[in-house]
């Protein structure tokens, strides 16, 4: 099957390398790691629902989510769901392995395009859904591009974006988000509605 969707992708930079010193120095490490990512995924995972998208997989240390496009075709609004979305997680207060040691940094990636799911398997009954295509590989290319604390939008989802979706363009087409206006605001340079006096005139 395939689908247009936005694909969604939140990375905890340096996770590993943090986590490993602390294996390897502490024989309680491993269960602290393990704590700290349900902990923070936890968090992550709440805020992905509340903006309206579903978490495809767990990656190790990161986080891969997804927003649908509506049968309209318009992905100006799920990109505006996913941009909001990964500025609320950056604010988290995402939970320490250790109070001595600094805080973790996210970077999330976004894209958007057509989708392929694939149903694999079959030996001794055993399912899986796999998916691929074009909005899967721009948020690796998208959250490489990200600094730590950052959201970057593929050129493509940059292209998709409307006016509640601001941020500074590279000359590569990546978009680093700035700011998204809330449903219950209006965008700058939105058209006032017209009242009742107004639209007797035109």
């Amino acid at each position: 099957d395939q689908v247009e969707l936005v694909s969604w992708f939140a990375d905890l930079s340096d996770f590993s390398r943090t986590t490993g010193e602390i294996t390897l120095r502490d024989r309680a490490g491993p269960e602290a790691v393990g704590d700290l990512l349900n902990r923070t995924f936890g968090a992550i995972i709440g805020a992905i629902a509340g903006h309206g998208g579903e978490v495809y997989d767990f990656a190790g240390d990161a986080v891969l989510a997804t927003w649908r496009v509506g049968h309209d075709g318009d992905r100006a609004l799920p990109l505006t769901r996913a941009s909001r979305c990964a500025l609320e997680v950056l604010q988290l207060e995402l939970p320490k392995i250790r109070e001595e040691l600094p805080g973790l940094n996210l970077r999330i990636g976004i894209g958007v395009g057509t989708a392929t799911y694939l149903e694999v398997g079959g030996v001794d009954g055993q399912w899986m859904f796999v998916a691929g295509g074009a909005p899967f590989n721009q948020i690796g290319l998208a959250s490489s591009a990200a600094r730590p604390g950052e959201v970057v939008l593929s050129p493509e989802a940059t292209r998709s974006i409307d006016e509640r979706v601001s941020g500074h363009v590279d000359e590569k087409g990546f978009l680093r988000l700035a700011d998204v206006v809330p449903f219950d605001r209006e965008p700058p340079g939105a058209p006032a509605e017209l009242t009742p006096e107004l639209e007797s005139e035109v």
